[in-house]
């Protein structure tokens, strides 16, 4: 059993998942990075980076899938 067979559910989607994670780890430590700056407009641009890439992450683990799981659930009550 591969890597990505034992924690994906679809590993034909282990490019997208790297390029979200990859995402959400350049914007979450380059948001940092930014807040560390002495201009305020570059924090001002630190924070709303930091916060997409935290607001991506909780999407990701938990509401996306429980909406798109809740949203097959319907589907398929309906259909059949």
């Amino acid at each position: 059993m591969s890597l990505a067979t034992r924690y994906l559910r679809d590993p034909a989607g282990i490019r997208a998942n790297a390029l979200a994670l990859g995402y959400i780890t350049v914007t979450y430590f380059g948001g940092w990075w930014l807040m560390a700056q002495p201009h305020w407009m570059v924090n001002l641009a630190g924070v709303l980076a930091c916060a997409h890439g935290m607001i991506i992450t909780i999407a990701r683990t938990t509401g996306c899938s429980s909406a798109r799981n809740t949203m097959h659930t319907l589907a398929t009550r309906s259909t059949g």
